[in-house]
């Protein structure tokens, strides 16, 4: 999760406030694919199993402060499903032995209401040469709001906010060789599922249409 040229699925197995013992409530998605981020955290226990915690979408940087055995990543969101925050989103990336990457950092948490000190664990999926991967934005003005989509392998999902402050979100896996919507917010969200194969005009740079709308190809590729 450390190059920004570099293309990345992970998720979350646990999270630690301010050195208490790790735990994970969320099914968390984050995609990382060349300067490009879409993070969907959805709660799995608890009164609020099967809501959004948070999700965002936004351009990763690496900070001066980053160095080659600790990287230090920052996300400047493009979306948010929480309020604005005067609190910078980044973090100091470790690697473990086991291969999973640990992220030291300071956030809101939504439990306390307060920022806290956290130690977040990732683990990465593995990724085979030759799958494709791609993140698009949508450039249709006047359907108001902003939308993302991205997909990494077998993984996409789906991120909008419209001008009302309404988050939509869906998450789809392929399972069993076929596509399946694995989450998405109440209401069900009006964005559309990204083709199993992306077609030969998803390159960098390039208008598509998908969904009646225009969406811009951020970045796209197959993984080398």
């Amino acid at each position: 999760m450390h190059s920004m040229a570099a293309v990345r699925a992970a998720k979350r197995v646990g999270i630690s406030w301010l050195d208490q013992p790790a735990f994970e409530d969320t099914d968390t998605l984050v995609f990382t694919v060349n300067g490009w981020s879409l993070d969907l955290r959805v709660f799995t226990t608890g009164p609020d199993a099967g809501n959004i915690d948070w999700a965002t979408a936004a351009r990763v940087t690496e900070t001066g402060n980053s160095t080659t055995g600790n990287p230090e990543l920052k996300w400047d969101h493009l979306i948010d499903s929480r309020p604005p925050s005067d609190l910078p989103d980044q973090g100091v990336f470790q690697s473990l032995p086991n291969g999973d990457v640990t992220e030291t950092g300071v956030m809101f948490n939504p439990k306390t209401g307060r920022n806290e000190h956290y130690v977040e664990t990732w683990r990465r999926y593995p990724t085979q040469p030759g799958e494709q991967y791609c993140i698009l934005e949508r450039i249709d003005h006047d359907k108001g709001g902003s939308a993302y989509l991205g997909k990494v392998g077998p993984r996409t999902l789906g991120l909008a906010l419209d001008d009302d402050g309404v988050f939509e979100a869906y998450r789809e896996q392929v399972q069993d060789g076929q596509v399946k919507r694995v989450f998405e917010s109440t209401p069900g969200p009006s964005l559309p599922s990204l083709p199993e194969t992306l077609p030969e005009d998803y390159v960098d740079g390039a208008e598509v249409e998908l969904g009646g709308c225009r969406w811009a190809v951020c970045t796209a590729g197959r993984v080398g």
